[in-house]
């Protein structure tokens, strides 16, 4: 046996080794990548079994998956294919949007909200707060502010209503 059939088995060797190397690389990047997109299903079923149990108008949790306590939210009941009772066409007082695609009342049902605050509603805020911003205590700029977004549902009564000065409210921007 001579050098250079030495050489070439070494070779040899050397390139299955590498192919070896390449294919446990490529074996072990698809695991990863496979492991990845099972942690990623498991946090979407987990963030849909989260948005399951809270109100999709104020994020309070529902009552046994039936209603919201605080804006009376309640999803749609789905009888069979054809027979949908959606609560939504029920009360529009309370009801902004309905879950259901399969229900014709996807869009916004309640039309007649209104954002202004009554006057009984801010003097009895104003007197529940002493008349001060209830994040730093200013009474100075002082605003009328919804605890829970208008946008996202929340209510024109004084449980929902504080008072905040011009700075808190802006930091607060929409949030809970």
């Amino acid at each position: 046996m001579g050098i250079i059939t030495k050489w070439k088995k070494w070779k040899k060797r050397r390139q299955e080794e590498r192919w070896r190397l390449l294919q446990e690389e490529r074996r072990k990047r698809i695991e990863a990548r496979e492991e990845r997109k099972r942690r990623e299903r498991e946090r979407e079923r987990k963030k849909k079994e989260e948005r399951e149990k809270r109100c999709p108008n104020c994020y309070q949790e529902l009552v046994e998956k039936k209603h919201c306590k605080l804006c009376g939210w309640m999803p749609c009941v789905v009888k069979d294919d054809y027979n949908i009772e959606c609560p939504a066409s029920l009360n529009k007082k309370f009801y902004s949007w309905c879950e259901s695609k399969s229900c014709g009342r996807y869009k916004n049902v309640e039309k007649e909200r209104s954002r202004r605050i009554s006057q009984k509603v801010k003097n009895e805020v104003w007197r529940r707060d002493n008349g001060r911003c209830v994040g730093c205590g200013s009474r100075v700029n002082l605003e009328y502010d919804h605890i829970i977004p208008f946008s996202k549902g929340g209510s024109n009564t004084a449980r929902n209503i504080e008072l905040l000065c011009e700075n808190c409210n802006r930091s607060k921007h929409n949030k809970i």
